[in-house]
């Protein structure tokens, strides 16, 4: 995990152009996070919040085939936690 943040900081700063870059950066790391977790329910949380990043990226961006896309995983993502773990959260 932490070999793949460090090439994804450095990339980040070899084509850094905008601030807006630094959503892409936070939606690659928290991914990045996100992968490597053993929990199925941080899993799903910390891609809830990549996909959040990417699609506000994207939408700050002016792509909204992408953002639109980003939006179909996070309300899928949102969807599948729920149905796991729906409201009160009794499953492990």
């Amino acid at each position: 995990m932490h070999l793949f943040l460090i090439l994804s900081l450095l990339s980040f700063f070899w084509v850094y152009q905008t601030p807006l870059s630094l959503l892409a950066l936070l939606g690659s790391a928290v991914g990045t996070c996100a992968s490597f977790q053993p929990a199925d329910r941080t899993i799903r949380i910390l891609m809830m919040i990549c996909t959040l990043s990417w699609g506000i990226h994207n939408a700050l961006a002016g792509t909204p085939v992408a953002a639109l896309m980003e939006a179909c995983f996070l309300v899928s993502n949102f969807l599948g936690y729920w149905r796991h773990y729906g409201h009160t959260g009794s499953r492990t």
